[in-house]
């Protein structure tokens, strides 16, 4: 029961989580199925020339992804009624920008090399070619987009629907239409990555999410994240590099046939790897409008990360030789020990991976970029140290280190994030583990926008807001013997408030007076709700509040906050809960 109990509570997380982790599953296999059937149908020169036209159309549409994937992932939670204002506006800019870049890359290929002039020798195939780019790049961010909305199922669909169509289209293109030119596979992946538009068209119709308003694009908002959206851009460009640039350096140190071991040992790896960064991505999605969670999340994810990179590739670090025997003898005698060393690494990047994820909740970014461009040049002289010292597994080796050095540098940040800061994280986490509540609209009679805190008796209940989740908080002497964490008593509220004073911004909340009739409550109770993060009150509301309100007279003046968070729904003193028709009686009265 405590096991089903957690998996219910964590639901949304392992959700989006396991569907990142069979979004990987789906494409690797069903795309090795693809590039299978094209060896085996079509002209060596033309999976040559389609191979390396795909690798370069992944290639541009990363680069010019601009940052927009990532962003959408940290300011969607953030800005939810503007979900499908930035998710246009994130398209359009990353489609320009990627079909222009596709059409001049498709010019420019025959002077990189004569074997790929048909990419750009006539309008139609630069068109062809650019278009793949820009559905390349496009489609990225709409996956990325669905992960800020934690609905990680549509991309799964949407992946599986895309290997699906590609493999189809490919069979029947050489089976039936004689088509087996390198820019006609080329042709048919992009074909595919169209029809995988499909579950996000059934995903806007099914959440009525049609209306052309709704996805009216917000240039202004977009503008206010343009150097959000660049340091995300170049961060991702950084973390990328060391894994773009490490077979380069093994066929430049050692030679080209030893680069097809080690890629085929890194493609195994990294499938440990991406358990660890799928739930990192999650744990961005799921608090970047919610730190007051994040300490207990982060101990979740951190611990399934040890959990599931231990095990897997204890697995595979066992059965590295039979494995890799499947690539061929060579490949197991060559690679078996690079694979064990390279699984290694899988522990210090659940370091990296959160502390990157860590710095984007918060905002800073700025503040990784110089560790991870240092961390990546580390990495990269690492493996060339060990690459020229002791051969493949000398690189394997000089890598891993190099990843333990940079995440015993990252260490204090996660290490910080688990344990919490201050007293007052403590207690938030106290708050999140209780069961939340519905909380409606209960004072229909005061003047609109004011949002009130109204005194029934015993109970507290906030106004003129429409309906919110919220944690119950109880009040009382001693702890409940049913309560599984221990309620906050008046006196340890006090005292977190002192602390929070020294520690937090100073914001106020006002009330009424006569709405109180307990003194002992109101000044710490008030500060509480203010410097706590569970529940959002838009900053629409807070306005309206503040305008509507005199000085003298304000029901809830609040300050220096663009989202306002209150936990606060109940206090109770041991007193029976009014019943409906005692709270219908204090609202007439």
């Amino acid at each position: 029961m405590h096991i089903m109990s957690w998996i219910k509570k964590n639901s949304v997380m392992l959700f989006n989580t396991g569907s990142l982790i069979g979004t990987m599953f789906v494409t690797s296999g069903l795309g090795f199925a693809y590039w299978l059937v094209a060896a085996r149908y079509y002209p060596a020169d033309a999976v040559g020339l389609a191979s390396a036209a795909t690798s370069a159309m992944m290639l541009l549409s990363s680069l010019f992804l601009l940052g927009q994937g990532t962003l959408l992932i940290s300011e969607i939670p953030r800005h939810r009624k503007e979900a499908g204002a930035l998710i246009s506006a994130s398209v359009i800019l990353v489609a320009g920008c990627s079909l222009l870049g596709g059409i001049i890359s498709a010019f420019l290929a025959p002077l990189l090399s004569p074997e790929l002039r048909l990419l750009g020798n006539t309008p139609l195939h630069a068109l062809l070619y650019a278009l793949g780019v820009m559905l390349a790049a496009v489609t990225v961010i709409l996956d990325q987009a669905v992960i800020g909305l934690l609905e990680g199922n549509i991309q799964l669909w949407r992946n599986t629907l895309f290997a699906v169509a590609k493999l189809v289209l490919l069979f029947v293109a050489a089976e039936y239409l004689s088509l087996k030119s390198g820019i006609g596979i080329y042709t048919l992946w992009t074909l595919g990555n169209a029809i995988s538009f499909l579950p996000i068209i059934i995903f806007m119709i099914r959440k009525k999410k049609w209306s052309l308003h709704y996805y009216r694009p917000q240039w202004k908002l977009m503008r206010k994240f343009g150097i959000p959206a660049l340091q995300h851009h170049v961060l991702n460009l950084i973390l990328q590099a060391p894994t773009q640039l490490l077979p380069i350096l093994v066929t430049i140190i050692i030679s080209a046939k030893a680069n097809a071991w080690f890629y085929s040992a890194s493609m195994i790896a990294n499938f440990v790897f991406s358990l660890s960064l799928s739930l990192t991505t999650v744990l961005h999605a799921a608090n970047a409008a919610q730190t007051s969670t994040l300490t207990q999340k982060t101990r979740m994810t951190v611990g399934l990360s040890l959990l599931a990179s231990l095990t897997v590739g204890t697995v595979l670090a066992l059965a590295a030789y039979p494995i890799l025997h499947v690539f061929g003898t060579i490949y197991a005698q060559e690679a078996s020990w690079s694979l064990r060393i390279l699984i290694l690494a899988s522990l210090p990047l659940i370091v990296k991976n959160h502390y990157i994820a860590i710095c984007r909740i918060k905002d800073h970014i700025a503040h990784a970029i110089v560790p991870i461009v240092l961390s990546s040049v580390l990495e990269l002289v690492g493996a060339a140290i060990g690459a020229r010292l002791w051969g493949l597994t000398g690189l394997s080796l000089g890598w891993v280190l190099a990843m333990t050095v940079e995440a015993l540098y990252m260490l204090p940040v996660v290490v910080q994030t688990l344990i919490g800061r201050t007293n007052i994280d403590q207690y938030l986490d106290a708050i999140a583990a209780q069961d939340t509540l519905q909380m409606p609209a209960l004072n229909q009679f005061v003047p609109s926008g004011v949002i009130q805190l109204t005194m029934y008796g015993n109970t507290m209940a906030l106004a003129e807001l429409d309906t919110m989740q919220l944690p119950a908080l109880r009040r009382s002497s001693s702890t409940p013997s049913h309560a599984a964490t221990p309620y906050p008593t008046v006196n340890s509220i006090q005292s977190r408030n002192e602390t929070a004073m020294k520690h937090r911004p100073a914001r106020r909340i006002r009330f009424q007076s006569e709405e109180l009739t307990d003194s002992a409550i109101k000044n710490p109770i008030a500060d509480d709700i203010v410097r706590t993060n569970t529940a959002q009150i838009p900053l629409d509301e807070v306005k309206k509040a503040r305008a509507s309100s005199s000085p003298a007279n304000a029901f809830v003046d609040i300050s220096e906050a663009q989202t306002m968070q209150m936990p606060l729904t109940q206090i109770t003193t041991g007193q029976p809960h009014p019943t409906e028709a005692e709270k219908k009686k204090n609202l007439l009265r």
